[in-house]
C-alpha cells in the first residue's frame, strides 16, 4: 500500500511538472498567434462612417428644413383691432357738393336776415305778454269794482269809472300791439297744418281778441243804455265776457311759455 501512494505521489508530481512546464510555451505561442491574426484580419470598409456622415448630414439638414417650412398662420381674435387702409378714410359724408349760384346764396341771405328779424320781435312779442297780462288782470279787478259800484249796491258813486276805462283802453292797445308783432313777425320756415304749442298759442289768442272785441262793443253799448232797465244784464255780459277773456290770455301766455 504504501509503495503504490509513492507511486501515485510521484506521477502526480510528474504530471504538475509537465503542466507548469507546458503553460509558458503555449501562452508565448499563442500570443504570436493572436498577433498573426489581428495582422492578416482584413481592415474594416468605411462603410460605417459612410453610413454615419449622411446620418450626421441629415440631422444638421433637419432644423434647416424645418426653419424653411412656413409658420402656421396666425388665429387673429375678435377683440383684435383691425387695420384701417388710408383709402378708407377718404369719403364724403355728404356726397359731391355742388358750389350755391347766386340765386340760393340770395335765397339763403334773406331766411337769415328773416329769422334774426323773427327773433327779436318774438321776444319783444314775450316780454310784452307779461305786460299785457298785468295789465288784463288790473281791468278785469276794475271792472268787478265798477260793476258792484254801479249794479251790485256798492252806492253808484262812479268813482271806479276813470279807472276802468284808462285801464280798458290800455289793454286794447297792449293787446293790438302784441297781436301786430304776432302777424307780422317774418316766418322763414313756414310749417302748415302743423299741431304745435306755436298754433295753441294762436287758436288762445285768436278766441282772447275776439273775447276782446266783444268785451269794447258790450262796454259801449252798457254806457249808451244809461238808465235803461237792460243796462244791468249787459253790464253782467260785458263783466262775464271780461273773466273769460282773461282766462284766455292767461292761457295762451302759459302755453307759449312752455
Amino acid at each position: 500500500m504504501s509503495r503504490r501512494r509513492s507511486f501515485c505521489t510521484v506521477v502526480a508530481a510528474c504530471a504538475a511538472a509537465t503542466i507548469a512546464v507546458s503553460a509558458p510555451a503555449s501562452a508565448a505561442k499563442k500570443k504570436p498567434a493572436a498577433k498573426a491574426a489581428a495582422k492578416s484580419a482584413p481592415a474594416p470598409k468605411p462603410v460605417e462612417k459612410a453610413q454615419e456622415k449622411p446620418a450626421e448630414n441629415a440631422i444638421d439638414a433637419a432644423p434647416a428644413a424645418a426653419d424653411k417650412t412656413p409658420p402656421p398662420p396666425e388665429k387673429k381674435s375678435d377683440n383684435a383691432p383691425t387695420e384701417v387702409k388710408k383709402d378708407d378714410l377718404d369719403f364724403d359724408l355728404l356726397g359731391e357738393t355742388k358750389p350755391l349760384s347766386a340765386e340760393e346764396k340770395l335765397k339763403n341771405e334773406e331766411i337769415a336776415k328773416a329769422s334774426k328779424t323773427r327773433r327779436a320781435v318774438l321776444q319783444t312779442h314775450t316780454a310784452l305778454g307779461f305786460v299785457l297780462l298785468g295789465v288784463l288782470a288790473t281791468n278785469t279787478l276794475l271792472g268787478t269794482l265798477n260793476y258792484w259800484d254801479k249794479f251790485a249796491g256798492g252806492g253808484f258813486t262812479q268813482r271806479f269809472e276813470l279807472a276802468h276805462r284808462i285801464s280798458w283802453i290800455t289793454a286794447t292797445a297792449v293787446f293790438a300791439t302784441q297781436a301786430g308783432l304776432a302777424l307780422f313777425a317774418p316766418d322763414p320756415f313756414p310749417k302748415p297744418g302743423r299741431w304745435d304749442t306755436a298754433r295753441v298759442h294762436r287758436i288762445l289768442m285768436t278766441s282772447a281778441a275776439v273775447g276782446m272785441g266783444a268785451q269794447i262793443v258790450l262796454g259801449l253799448i252798457t254806457a249808451f243804455r244809461y238808465g235803461n232797465l237792460d243796462q244791468r244784464d249787459l253790464a253782467r255780459a260785458h263783466l262775464a265776457i271780461g273773466y273769460v277773456t282773461y282766462g284766455l290770455a292767461a292761457a295762451g301766455a302759459i302755453t307759449w311759455l312752455f
